[in-house]
This record gives structure tokens, C-alpha cells and sequence, in this order.
């Protein structure tokens, strides 16, 4: 990898410039005529006819005119044939927004980190790598939680952020992002109607409301998020609150990259509504961490749950389960729960006239599968997988101690956790025998850090670094 780093840098002294032409669309030519296909300008100045006779990109250039189609930058060809023809040299040169950062191998990537928002001149001093592109701060709204001052002038924009989140999405019908900065006080907000993403810097959100995020027939993603210490209860001290609530047919809940955590009631329910959970941590809610209810679908991967639900305590009660309850199962959209890792969840042994899991319970009945494959379930109680449909809720391809579960492809030990202990690292050690476990037909791509699976991809959220 020295050598990458050393090309990076090399890259970034040298002269680069771009074919003028080069083009995305008609209005780049002087001519009005662009091959979109090829990136080049088809007449006129810096002609297609004439593009086409220059020196392949692998025979070197002298400078940007050599260059054109995919590999439009000249890089390091002032002082003659030396130069190669590139994606890009800077940033600057990568015009597809989904890809906006220039790549050590000189190609445009997506961002992985805000500083790499930095290296472009259109970020206006505000570097937010957000799902992989750099958005521009017209594009975002902020929210800096500080209601100290006069929050009737806030605008939104970084010198003005908004006071509260509830306030911006009552007042900014134009902007579709709105990022809580870390440091302030965020509470959460009712969510009608509306696509929006909502993100941060593991910021904090809390409340003193039954919902942190109420989300009704809307389309919202949370991502990089800190939820925790929803302490709601009734009257008679029974917890009833619910961290995230999905509802209604028309919603679509995406959460990524959070943490929902020490929450006295449900960390999240969907209720009709259809859930992406991806590379969350979802621990110590006390009366169980996610709550599917009639779900139009869910796709659950790259999740760490640990500690959550509560045994027979004898007391407060308001849920039996443990990491993952479906109460009712759609008969369409996605029902996957795949390479997660549960641990040291806990559940009521019986519970309203069921059986409860403290890794998932299924309680409803039906004939239609649920995907459960490529996890790891170790030190949950009671240990059973898929009580009581167990025949619906099989995990296949999964490290586990749950002795029921018998698929050949199921894998049993212990699964070398970094620590079991507090602070908590459920990251695998190399050794593990979830290595090399999974299914890759239905591993994603990436795990719950980000990094790519291999071929052999691992059980569990984590994939075990190579060394």
C-alpha cells in the first residue's frame, strides 16, 4: 500500500489539466454536439474526428489534448510523452456527484470521509461526506440544537443553523437533508409525509416525548445517529416508549450507521411500514431492540445487537422479547435478516401465551419464510432461534449455541469476540470460526465498519481483518 500512497502524492504535484474537449453535455462544446457515450466534443474546437488519432492513454501524453473519453485528465506530461491520460488528477476533475472524490489509482470514488470533502473547491469551507457524496451546503440544512438567542432569524445555512430539528422541517419545505451538528442538545421530531434524511456525526438525539422520531407515511433516513435514554412510561411506571416509530403503509425507514441504545422501551417498531436497518448497534433497550409488526418488508444486515429485553424481573413490563420480535409477517416485500450478530440478549421464557426468543421471536403464523442466515447467536437467553415458528424462522449459514438449530450449514463455539466484557467489542478475532462461514449469495457487500467482504465472506456483522 506504501507505494499507492506514494503514487497519491505524486499524483497530486504534478501538472494536470483536462482535454477542453472533454464534455458531459451539449453545452460543453463550443459546437453544441457532444458524444455523451465518449465524453467528447464531436466538432468544431478540439473535434471528435481529431480526438480519435491521439496516442492511446497507455502510450503516454504530452498534454490534455492527447487525452479524452473516460480518462479526459493528462497527468504529468509537460515534459513530453511521459505523461499518462487518467479519470483524474484532483477532485476538481470527478464530475459525477456519486463519485466525487479523486482516488489514490487517480480514479473518481465515493467519499468515505468528510476530509476528502475538503479536496473540492464547490464544498464552500463545509466538508460532509454524506452516503458516499459530497453535498454541497445549498444542499443541507443544519441544525445546531442551541436555543439560546433568537431562533426566529435562523436560516438554516452554516452561519445560521437551525435551532431545533421539529422547527426546520415545520419551517424549510425546500431542503430533503438536514444535518444535526454534534455538541448541541437535538431532540427528536414528528415526520408526515415528507423524503427527507436526517443525519449526523454520532450525534446525540434525545427527548422527553413517548418518540424520539415519529415517522408516519413518510420516506426518512436516519444515519450517524445516537439514540438513547428514552425513559417514557405510563402512569403506573410501564415503559411505553418507542425510540423510532415506523406507521403506516406509506413509509419507508432507513437507519444507518446509529446507535440506538439504554432506551427503557422498544428501540424501534414498524408498524405496515418498511424498514432498511444496515451497520447499526442497537443495545440495552430494555423491552426489546426492534419490533416488527406487519412490516410491508424489511431488510435487516450488519447489525450488532447485545444486552437488550429483560428476564423475569418481576416488575416493569411491556415487552417479552429480546433482540428482534416479528409479530406479523407481510406476504410481500423483503423479509431478510442476514449477517448479524446477536449476543447476551435476554427474554421473558413465556410471555402472553407464547414463547419468546431473546435473539428474534417470531410469533406469527403462516406459511412464508423468513431469511435468517450468515449470523452469529451466542450467550442469548432463552437460546432458541425463531420461537415459536421456528419451522418459518430457521437460521441457516450462522455461527450458534442454540443446540435446535441443526441446518448443515450452521456452525457451533465460541465465536472470539474481541470482548465479552464491558466495554463490549463483538469485532472477531482472527481465529474465529465464523470465518469463511457465510453464504455469499446473501452477504452485502460491505460490513457493519464499511469494509468489503471478500469472496468467503464471514458470519457475523463484522468480517475479520486479513492480516
Amino acid at each position: 500500500m506504501k507505494w499507492l500512497s506514494l503514487l497519491y502524492l505524486a499524483t497530486l504535484a504534478a501538472c494536470t489539466k483536462t482535454n477542453p474537449a472533454y464534455c458531459t453535455a451539449p453545452a460543453d462544446c463550443p459546437s453544441g454536439a457532444c458524444d455523451v457515450a465518449e465524453h467528447r466534443c464531436m466538432s468544431g474546437s478540439g473535434d471528435g474526428g481529431h480526438d480519435a488519432q491521439l496516442p492511446d492513454a497507455q502510450l503516454g501524453c504530452r498534454g490534455p489534448a492527447d487525452c479524452h473519453g473516460s480518462t479526459p485528465v493528462c497527468l504529468g506530461g509537460d515534459a513530453g510523452m511521459g505523461g499518462m491520460c487518467v479519470e483524474c488528477g484532483a477532485s476538481d476533475d470527478c464530475h459525477d456527484a456519486a463519485k466525487p472524490f479523486c482516488g489514490s489509482n487517480n480514479t473518481c470514488v465515493r467519499c468515505a470521509m468528510d476530509v476528502q470533502c475538503t479536496a473540492r473547491s464547490d464544498n464552500m469551507g463545509v466538508a460532509l461526506c454524506e452516503d458516499g457524496r459530497c453535498p454541497t451546503p445549498s444542499e443541507v440544512a443544519f441544525v445546531d440544537g442551541v436555543t439560546a438567542g433568537d431562533c426566529s432569524t435562523r436560516t438554516g445555512t452554516p452561519a445560521l443553523p437551525y435551532c431545533a430539528l421539529d422547527t426546520a422541517l415545520a419551517t424549510d419545505a425546500t431542503h430533503a437533508m438536514f444535518f444535526l451538528k454534534p455538541g448541541g442538545t437535538h431532540r427528536g421530531a414528528i415526520i408526515q409525509g415528507r423524503n427527507v434524511t436526517i443525519f449526523g456525526r454520532k450525534t446525540e438525539v434525545t427527548t422527553t416525548s413517548r418518540y424520539f422520531f415519529d415517522i408516519k407515511d413518510a420516506h426518512v433516513t436516519l444515519r450517524g445517529l445516537l439514540l438513547d435514554n428514552n425513559m417514557s412510561t405510563t402512569g403506573g411506571g410501564t415503559p411505553d416508549g418507542v425510540t423510532v416509530f415506523c406507521e403506516g403503509s406509506g413509509s419507508v425507514c432507513k437507519i444507518e450507521d446509529s446507535v440506538i441504545e439504554k432506551n427503557l422501551g422498544v428501540g424501534v417498531r414498524v408498524q405496515a411500514g418498511a424498514l432498511e436497518l444496515r451497520r447499526s448497534t442497537l443495545d440495552r433497550n430494555f423491552s426489546g431492540a426492534l419490533d416488527l409488526q406487519n412490516a410491508a418488508g424489511f431488510q435487516v444486515e450488519n447489525n450488532v445487537f447485545f444486552k437488550n429485553g429483560h428476564g423475569n424481573s418481576g416488575g416493569i413490563s411491556s415487552q417479552q422479547f429480546g433482540a428482534i420480535n416479528i409479530d406479523t409477517l407481510s406476504l410481500s416485500g423483503p423479509a431478510n435478516l442476514v449477517n448479524n450478530t446477536f449476543f447476551d440478549n435476554h427474554a421473558e421464557p413465556s410471555g402472553g401465551g407464547s414463547t419468546w426468543s431473546a435473539s428474534i421471536t417470531c410469533a406469527f403464523v403462516g406459511t412464508r419464510a423468513v431469511t435468517i442466515a450468515n449470523s452469529i447467536f451466542w450467550h442469548n437467553a432463552p437460546v432458541r432461534i425463531g420461537a415459536s415458528n421456528t419451522v418459518q424462522c430457521a437460521a441457516r449459514a450462522s455461527l450458534t449455541d442454540d443446540p435446535m438449530a441443526t441446518a448443515a450449514s450452521n456452525k457451533t463455539g465460541d465465536p472470539l469476540f474481541k470482548s465479552e466484557l464491558t466495554p463490549v467489542d463483538l469485532h472477531l478475532m482472527p481465529l474465529s470460526p465464523a470465518k469463511d462461514g457465510a453464504d455469499p449469495t446473501v452477504a452485502p457487500a460491505d460490513d457493519l465498519d464499511g469494509k468489503k467482504r471478500d469472496t468467503l465472506p464471514d458470519m457475523g456483522a463484522d468480517e475479520v481483518d486479513t492480516p
